[in-house]
């Protein structure tokens, strides 16, 4: 099978398309013929892959340009073509495959109208609240059109979870048959050069600081936690326009010496406090696509989440986590509670998070649902 892979992304950059890119790779090159297309100036070398480059320092018009006509070019030696989102690599693609007629999925990792607007602080809602209402910023309008223009044009669209695939449907009015979701391999281990410890009672929890995240529930519960273990403190990663508030929230509730506000770091560092902690809370409402509770898997950390048709999706193979079925702190509390009082149900729920990551997130499962798809696409 003779795959184009093409992203707007790859290493040296480190976003999480141009790392799922390089490690697609590793895993694909031995039963396909695979070249990759991308935008970038360098790209790190592997004597296995062919990495195509398009000057991404050019203007606009002139990248796009560019990179459809190589696209074009390269699609006539390949079966299929593997884009990766819908925009910068995606609206090539689509052109490419009306002359050419050759089978484009996208894979749909992310929203990049409701990227660009929680980034730039245009929108504070979730991305399902954000797709259901079409809550597009006059700014980001244009991509969004875009992105529908793609969608409805790909031969297939591939999401990350069956809910999200409900979802895009619905939301950019596409044929259910043509959404098909396929989960992420979790894989974004970091290796620091030290060893790690617990930091007993040590809560963490991660994401942006807006209302749907549950990061208020989150302080709250842990004021209650401290009341059994003084010592208990909460570290949170991540930063947004609610964060004044929350501090202000730790000070009324006299813990601001509990709570360390880290704002928006480093994934090593991300890695080192979700290592280093005893649990870690997931208390986002809706369709969440940030894959911290995987991540939390993948470090070895007992998960506490909110019980959302998301979490449920993730958890439903095992109990791997505990659920948060109220939305009362007092409840939170109880689970946080549960987990320092009962070592064996934390190493329980690990366990069992193991044995999801590798029969649901691994990237055997992955390949193996991926290569079926292509398969699905070429045969027509």
């Amino acid at each position: 099978m003779k795959v184009i892979l093409a992203t707007p992304l790859y290493p040296p950059e480190i976003e999480d398309i141009s790392l799922y890119c390089k490690e697609l790779t590793k895993h694909l090159k031995d039963d396909n013929q695979f070249r990759v297309l991308a935008y970038a100036n360098q790209v790190e070398s592997d004597k296995d892959v062919d990495v195509v480059i398009i000057d991404k320092h050019q203007p606009l018009f002139i990248r796009l340009v560019k990179y459809t006509w190589k696209l074009f070019k390269m699609s006539k030696q390949a079966d299929l073509i593997y884009v990766q989102n819908a925009v910068a690599a995606g609206l090539p693609a689509i052109i490419v495959k009306s002359i050419t007629k050759i089978p484009v999925l996208v894979n749909f990792a992310e929203d990049e109208s409701w990227k660009r607007s929680t980034n730039l602080r245009l929108s504070e809602r979730s991305l399902e609240e954000f797709l259901q209402d079409r809550d597009a910023n006059v700014r980001n309008k244009w991509i969004m059109r875009l992105q529908t223009w793609v969608l409805r044009r790909a031969s297939k669209v591939m999401v990350s979870s069956k809910l999200l695939a409900d979802l895009v449907a619905d939301s950019y009015k596409l044929d259910p048959e043509k959404v098909v979701y396929n989960y992420n391999p979790e894989y974004r281990k970091q290796n620091l050069p030290f060893k790690l410890a617990i930091k007993k009672y040590q809560v963490f929890t991660s994401g942006p600081l807006v209302d749907w995240a549950g990061m208020d529930n989150i302080i709250k519960a842990v004021d209650i936690v401290c009341d059994d273990f003084p010592e208990a403190r909460l570290a949170i990663s991540g930063d947004g326009p609610a964060k004044d508030r929350l501090i202000d929230l730790a000070k009324n509730l006299e813990i601001s010496d509990k709570v360390d506000f880290f704002g928006k770091i480093s994934k090593a560092q991300n890695w080192y406090l979700r290592k280093t902690s005893q649990v870690y809370v997931h208390n986002f409402e809706g369709i969440d696509v940030s894959g911290q509770v995987t991540q939390s898997f993948l470090a070895g950390i007992p998960v506490i989440a909110r019980d959302t048709a998301i979490n449920r999706e993730i958890f439903s193979d095992c109990q791997c986590g505990l659920f948060v079925k109220s939305l009362e702190a007092k409840d939170l509390a109880k689970k946080i509670i549960q987990i320092f009082n009962n070592q064996d149900l934390a190493d329980d729920l690990v366990y069992k998070a193991e044995q999801v990551l590798e029969n649901k997130f691994s990237w055997a499962a992955h390949i193996d649902k991926l290569n079926n798809i292509f398969a699905s696409l070429i045969r027509k």
